[in-house]
């Protein structure tokens, strides 16, 4: 807490520290408002019947996702029965940060040892960071009972994942759930793997990261510093990685710049997104030019492939296996788009009899938008059903007009009774 007492006289410093702090409890009182808003909401929904949907009203109340909103609602849940936790952010005594890490903790644990190492933690909270908070509370839980720790390690077990999400300027994070000793097993083989500086400028981080993905890719960079090649001279095409770019065809033809949209990343600078066309498969969509909806997306996709006789002209003509490579490839998917701009191919998606929409509908409804409808759902399409937006027993035709991808948890929700608010 702030101390007047360390400064000769008051300042408008001071006043400046003092204000954080009582920041810093009014944003505890309301996250406890908040947190017994949700939780009382979710009572009410489950005397209604409705205890199925609470989690959507949370998702689209928080403008969240749904990952996100699942562990907002047993959060609440979590810190309204525990009443010392809550007069303890009332009483100014413990921040957000060390209330979320404490609740994660006892999360899972039998009532009675929750009990006692929650008024353990808090006599001790003061005057700690959130994660010495989280290690005393983990020592703490250890300590007391050491049988359950081998169920909950076994139960945690089952959760091992990996999962991705956008960083920014055309870069992701990748997260691997994993037993302890696996991840400093992967970090000690790629310590081993780089340990000698290649004089290439990386960094030591960069060689680790770039080693890394040459073991889980195969791939063989031809420099340095992260950058891939743009072919493998000499050997097989590698199975093209699962995921959707949306390219304008005057961008990848170098016409223009419009910015293009990686799934799950969002959008890349036109020269990232001409760069990743050197190995994709490529399937033509026809574009509304003045809506940019997806009107139709051929069945068939192209897989460019360098000619060899090209490659060999071209090193005769001075350059190495990789740059002629990289050249003849970049050259066959120039002429693969240009066919395919000159082919004649739009088709009209009529309405369909059944309620399962054919192959080439539903590729067109999962490749015209790129992730489930469901505000603030970030689940790639590929992963979603393809849900009919009015129902298809009231008379909701199986047309491209009335479907929409949809994850599993959000149709689930929707065909239960639940409507997104207009």
């Amino acid at each position: 807490m702030f101390d007047p007492v360390l400064f000769d006289a008051p300042s408008e410093e001071a006043a400046c520290w003092q204000a954080v702090v009582e920041a810093e409890h009014a944003f505890a009182l309301a996250f406890l408002d908040r947190s017994r808003a949700i939780a009382r909401g979710f009572v009410l929904a489950s005397a209604a019947g409705r205890a199925e949907f609470a989690v959507l009203e949370v998702q689209t109340s928080l403008q969240v996702d749904a990952r996100t909103a699942q562990a907002e609602l047993f959060e609440a849940v979590q810190l309204t029965g525990r009443p010392a936790t809550c007069a303890a952010l009332e009483a100014g005594r413990l921040s957000v940060a060390k209330a979320t890490v404490l609740l994660a903790e006892l999360s899972g644990l039998a009532e009675d040892l929750a009990g006692q190492v929650e008024l353990y933690v808090l006599d001790r909270a003061d005057a700690r960071t959130a994660q010495q908070v989280r290690a005393m509370t983990r020592r703490r839980v250890l300590r007391l009972d050491p049988k359950g720790a081998q169920q909950r390690r076994r139960a945690r077990l089952l959760q091992r994942s990996i999962t991705v999400r956008a960083a920014g300027d055309a870069m992701a994070w990748v997260s691997l759930l994993m037993r302890a000793q696996d991840a400093l097993a992967v970090l000690h083989r790629a310590e081993l793997g780089t340990r000698t500086d290649d004089h290439s400028g990386r960094t030591r981080d960069q060689r680790r990261l770039d080693w890394a993905v040459q073991q889980l890719t195969h791939d063989q960079p031809d420099q340095p510093g992260g950058e891939p090649a743009a072919g493998r001279p000499g050997g097989r095409r590698r199975r093209p990685v699962q995921a959707i770019i949306h390219v304008p065809v005057c961008t990848a033809l170098d016409v223009d710049d419009e910015p293009c949209e990686l799934e799950q990343i969002g959008a890349l600078d036109a020269e990232h997104g001409r760069a990743l066309l050197a190995e994709a498969e490529l399937r033509k969509a026809c574009v509304d030019a003045r809506t940019g909806e997806v009107l139709s997306v051929d069945a068939h996709v192209i897989r460019p492939v360098a000619a060899r006789s090209r490659i060999h002209q071209l090193q005769q003509g001075g350059l190495s296996a990789a740059q002629a490579h990289a050249q003849a490839q970049a050259e066959a998917v120039r002429a693969a788009l240009l066919t395919m701009v000159a082919t004649t191919s739009y088709q009209q998606l009529d309405p369909e009899p059944g309620y399962r929409p054919s192959a080439n509908l539903d590729r067109l409804i999962k490749i015209r938008d790129l992730h489930c409808d469901f505000p603030f759902c970030s689940t790639p399409s590929r992963a979603c059903d393809s849900e009919h937006t009015r129902p298809y027993h009231q008379g909701g035709p199986t047309a491209a007009s009335n479907l929409r991808p949809r994850s599993r948890f959000h149709h689930l929700g929707s065909f239960s009774g639940w409507n997104i608010p207009a």
